[in-house]
């Protein structure tokens, strides 16, 4: 089972890194920023989302799990990078202190975040699936639009259709997201996921060429257009990440949580598939 958290970070100028990520945003679950909530994590993915007009410079991640706790991982995607987001896939597990994340920014030092994707593959194992981009028994209810802006930390959208959804257990395979400026960080929240919150990063769906959709790296992360994100990441790790939650008495128990860092009023539609 997948776990996405959220650092807030003020960034330095270009390639001169600003200081510690060590922000937590509001209602993020860690009890301390780039730690992980429980044991047993293993660091998938991590990078930094920057707003609009300020594109990255560097990145840098320091852990004492790390071979070379000195240099760490530094992504540097330099002066002339036009990009608002950078990542970098790993296999990390975690066994002590802190995750550090510095960042520096080409064109302002404005409030940016890191970001954390740690899996917990002996954690909620009977509630994954691999998915699939042609899964059976699929279900795409109609969109959902946040009640608000989602700049302040993560917001919460209960998941409930219109249409009450059947009796059941269900999959997500993904997500479409659109009505966000630029990058804005999803992830959902169950009883059904011990107490994890699997997630992604995410574009506008739908862009074919604008200025956002332009300036992103074109990984399965980002730009899944058909919706199908934890199906794509199931396949790039060999391993079950599709999220499966249970409809019980007509009501999903499912939350949906967003974070931008522009004033967005995101609008979501899940793709789900029934699996039991």
């Amino acid at each position: 089972m997948l776990d996405l958290h959220a650092i807030g970070i003020t960034p330095g100028a270009g390639l001169t890194l600003g200081n510690v990520g060590a922000v937590i945003p509001s209602n993020d679950g860690a009890s301390q920023a780039g730690v992980p909530i429980d044991q047993g994590a293993i660091l998938k993915v991590w990078g930094g989302v920057s707003p609009t007009a300020d594109t990255i410079a560097a990145i840098q991640l320091l852990s004492q799990d790390m071979v070379d706790q000195q240099n760490g991982e530094y992504l540097t995607p330099g002066s002339t990078n036009l990009g608002n987001a950078t990542w970098d896939w790993d296999n990390l597990p975690y066994s002590k202190g802190l995750r550090q994340f510095y960042m520096g920014t080409n064109t302002g030092v404005v409030a940016s975040l890191a970001f954390t994707l740690d899996d917990y593959p002996k954690l909620a194992a009977k509630s994954v699936i691999m998915g699939s981009r042609v899964c059976g028994k699929q279900v795409t209810p109609p969109s959902l639009t946040f009640g608000g802006a989602v700049n302040a930390g993560w917001t919460s959208l209960a998941f409930a259709p219109t249409k009450p959804l059947p009796n059941g257990r269900y999959a997500i395979l993904g997500a479409k997201v659109s009505a966000i400026t630029n990058l804005a960080l999803i992830r959902f929240q169950h009883t059904d996921f011990a107490g994890l919150s699997p997630g992604f990063l995410c574009v506008n769906s739908g862009i074919i060429s604008s200025s956002s959709f332009d300036k992103v790296p074109k990984d399965a992360l980002f730009v899944a257009e058909d919706g199908n994100q934890f199906v794509y990441i199931s396949e790039i790790l060999n391993e079950a990440c599709c999220p499966v939650f249970t409809v019980g008495n007509n009501t999903t128990g499912l939350q949906i949580q967003m974070y931008s860092l522009q004033a967005d009023t995101p609008v979501v539609q899940l793709l789900l598939a029934q699996v039991g």
